[in-house]
């Protein structure tokens, strides 16, 4: 099903559905490397189920039928947050309007909703992952490339709202559902 919804994603962005696709990564002798490259930020990626695994949290939107895609953002040491994409825009947009009632119109630093292959997302921030390249499962292609996310008010938008959540966190002014300073030390810890 999910497949279909993607393949529906690329038609409308005007690609042919057989250049759009998921690649495995592949693994060479020196450890883990995708399939086209590297990680690179403000793509989209699947995470490893082993990840939900060695990090458990009742929280987690872990994989199921394909999905969900992270949209991957890096921080200050070099680790990268996946934040997770949802398509329930409306339910989003009420949680948006909520926190904004509190902390002022473009104030809600949770999430976010922008466009992606010409459909809306929700880029749920305050849900986002620390992860390394060992935990990435696929990078989101078209035409055999690794799609990145070109709107530079969209990427803009998110590496701002991103930074600023990261730093609540750090600052113990926000909390994160998901433990994501503890596994962000983990994986600076032990890779």
């Amino acid at each position: 099903m999910y497949d279909l919804l993607m393949f529906a994603a690329c038609r409308r962005a005007g690609y042919k559905t057989t250049a759009c696709k998921v690649n495995r990564p592949s693994h060479n002798a020196r450890g883990f490397s995708l399939g086209v490259g590297s990680m690179v930020e403000n793509g989209l990626y699947k995470v490893k189920d082993e990840y939900f695994t060695d990090f458990p949290n009742e929280k987690h939107m872990h994989n199921k039928a394909g999905r969900p895609f992270y949209y991957a953002v890096k921080d200050k040491t070099g680790i990268y947050w996946f934040v997770p994409l949802s398509s329930q825009v409306e339910n989003f947009r009420r949680k948006i309007e909520a926190v904004e009632v509190k902390r002022g119109i473009g104030n809600c630093i949770q999430y976010h909703i922008g466009t992606i292959m010409g459909d809306l997302r929700v880029f749920r921030i305050c849900d986002m992952l620390p992860i390394t390249t060992r935990y990435v499962d696929e990078e989101f292609t078209m035409n055999g490339k690794p799609y990145i996310v070109k709107d530079k008010a969209l990427v803009t938008a998110i590496s701002r709202k991103a930074r600023d959540f990261i730093k609540q966190l750090e600052l113990g002014r926000m909390y994160s559902q998901v433990g994501a300073l503890s596994i962000r030390e983990t994986l600076v810890k032990y890779g």
